[in-house]
């Protein structure tokens, strides 16, 4: 470079030493930090023993809702403290710890998630408001104590083959149970998904539809607006996302409201506690299915998720968690679509249903992103397309920006249980073959025959287009080194051919945000270039954008603005309020801010 030449915005990174997947570790609190005894697992179990189980449970409930606010913020935390923990030389120490350790996470999710397990499995059968002498300092142990399941990391260096499949089954694990994602987003897809374009003449005439929203209501005895309308205003009256709530004020539904709810809708309120809720048996029948081992002490919650509210002895409904009640008014849609398709013997169609819808979705938000406006710098989105007498198909999504062509390949398909509860390395690389290995394979043949004058671009010469840009959209998995080291053992050959640039791994979450810097006014194929060629390139797009100072990370494909504030109004106008009256507008603003 010349001298005088100006240097480009993001040209170049200056870092003490490139970024990494570990980097993103927060180290969370445990007995061995304070220089306490570390309990076994039985001690824990023990301690669980001892506790009420209401009480406790509700206790947990408002520390997990009111700390989901303030996760990664230290110093909210260190303000909370002294009001959680009765031993009044337990703040101190923390404190003390905390200045030597500027990443600790004082409360952390899965230590509410293990103690509320432990609770189901073994507390001390007692209702709200029935305590016994020495309970609070019990439970400050078990609090720390909550750490003992996740265990020392028993893995081989990551440096040999093994080692390291074993350690990317780990941060797969790791990354599925923490992953954090803005709830708008996670609640308002599947209602695009299942709602919307199941809906569409284009998908009713798809080889494989299904008609998901018929078997909703002959499963559950609700529709799928119906099912949302409730999560969301029951999820309000909880206030579980509300951040500006006292904790003291969290988490309890009264079974009066509920019923209200349901008689609006034409129902008896059996209906919707039996979709909402359960009893502390049907908790722990569920977790007994599981064999009781530190793994799934650790990372289980999944009947946590699929009713996020408990039922309490005295009527009301505890919401167990924030992630709970997220989780059931988002993935949640697709675990009761997969269970009702298995009651009508149609699973596997469902799941090749799902894939359509996935693909769709992502054509969906980007052509909303990218109109078609004509001129200089203009993109065009085109799904998928047949070509050669076989029947072949184009890549999933083609995006047309002149001399750039960025080729996306989407997979709608999903980790299992023995990858994210029970961390089992066989079955994440098996899993990572269909969800990345597989798809950018597809990809790259895909591209060859492209080249090859197989298939091409409508209004578009091969000759004319410079430059292409691979991507897969997968499952969310925490990318790292060693993951994409595997990637480039796997697949050697793949993305070596002419004009083809380095690929790019995104979650459907990222899709998203991708295409709102982009309604923002940033250039795709810039933020493409950014990402695959710079220090981020083995990591997550978020983690890209959230660490590159010209790009905001509070940004929202306007597409899911538009249909959440469209459902809020339909959630209230779902059971006969007037939507102008002061009660309709509270609690279509409550549902609003929770977004």
């Amino acid at each position: 470079m010349g001298d005088g030449m100006p240097i480009a915005p993001d040209a170049f990174f200056v870092m003490a030493k490139l970024p990494s997947a570990f980097d993103q570790m927060r180290v969370v609190i445990d007995e061995s930090s304070l220089n306490q005894r570390v309990s076994t697992s039985e001690e824990v179990k023990a301690m669980a023993a001892h506790l009420g189980f209401e009480n406790s449970m509700l206790a947990i409930s408002r520390i997990a809702s009111h700390a989901w606010h303030i996760r990664g913020d230290l110093k909210a935390q260190l303000q909370l403290a002294p009001h959680v923990f009765g031993d009044p030389r337990l703040a101190p120490a923390i404190a003390h710890l905390a200045s030597l350790v500027p990443e600790l996470e004082i409360f952390p999710e899965q230590h509410s998630a293990v103690l509320q397990r432990l609770l189901v499995l073994y507390g001390r059968e007692a209702v709200l408001g029935e305590s016994r002498e020495g309970e609070q300092l019990v439970f400050d142990r078990a609090w720390l104590a909550a750490a003992v399941p996740t265990g020392e990391l028993d893995r081989d260096t990551p440096e040999g083959p093994e080692g390291r499949r074993d350690w990317i089954a780990y941060l797969i694990q790791n990354g599925a149970y923490n992953r954090t994602e803005e709830s708008l987003a996670v609640m308002i897809r599947p209602q695009i998904l299942f709602r919307d374009i199941v809906e569409s003449e284009t998908a009713k005439a798809h080889p494989h539809f299904c008609p998901i929203d018929e078997w909703h209501r002959e499963k559950f005895g609700l529709s799928l607006a119906q099912q949302f309308a409730v999560g969301l205003v029951v999820a309000s009256r909880a206030d579980t996302f509300d951040e500006k709530k006292p904790m003291e004020h969290r988490s309890l539904v009264g079974g009066a409201y509920v019923a209200e709810i349901a008689k609006l809708l034409g129902h008896g309120p059996d209906v919707l506690l039996d979709l909402l809720s359960a009893d502390r048996s049907w908790y722990r029948h569920e977790f007994e299915k599981r064999p009781d081992t530190l793994p799934n002490m650790a990372w289980d919650r999944i009947p946590f998720e699929a009713r996020p509210f408990l039922q309490l002895s005295n009527g009301e409904l505890l919401a167990i968690s924030p992630r709970a009640v997220e989780a059931w008014l988002g993935d949640g849609f697709y675990h009761r679509s997969l269970a009702a398709a298995r009651d009508n013997g149609q699973a596997k169609r469902f799941l090749t249903f799902y894939g359509y819808l996935v693909e769709e979705y992502v054509v969906r938000v980007l052509r909303h992103a990218l109109p078609e406006r004509g001129g200089l710098g203009s993109c065009r989105v085109f799904g998928e397309q047949k070509y050669g007498r076989g029947g072949k198909l184009s890549p999933d999504v083609a995006v047309d920006c002149g001399p750039d062509l960025v080729l996306i390949e989407v997979c709608g398909g999903r980790f299992a249980i023995r990858t994210v509860v029970e961390g089992d390395a066989e079955a994440a690389l098996e899993e990572l073959g269909h969800l990345v290995f597989d798809k950018s394979e597809q990809l790259d043949n895909r591209i060859t025959e492209l080249l090859n004058g197989e298939w091409q671009i409508p209004e578009r010469e091969i000759a004319h287009i410079q430059r292409i840009w691979p991507v897969v959209v997968t499952a969310d998995v925490l990318q790292n080194g060693l993951l994409w080291d595997e990637i480039r053992e796997r697949l050697p050959g793949v993305f070596n051919q002419p004009k083809v640039q380095n690929l790019t791994l995104l979650d459907v979450s990222e899709v998203e945000q991708l295409a709102a810097l982009v309604e923002q006014g940033h250039n795709l194929v810039e933020l493409l270039r950014k990402k695959a060629s710079g220090p981020y390139a083995e990591l997550d797009f978020t983690r890209f954008v959230f660490e590159t100072p010209s790009l905001s990370h509070e940004v929202r494909s306007s597409l899911l603005d538009q249909r959440w504030l469209a459902e809020v109004d339909r959630a209230v106008e779902a059971f006969g309020f007037d939507p102008q009256n002061t009660e309709a507008l509270e609690a279509k603003k409550r549902a609003r801010d929770s977004g």
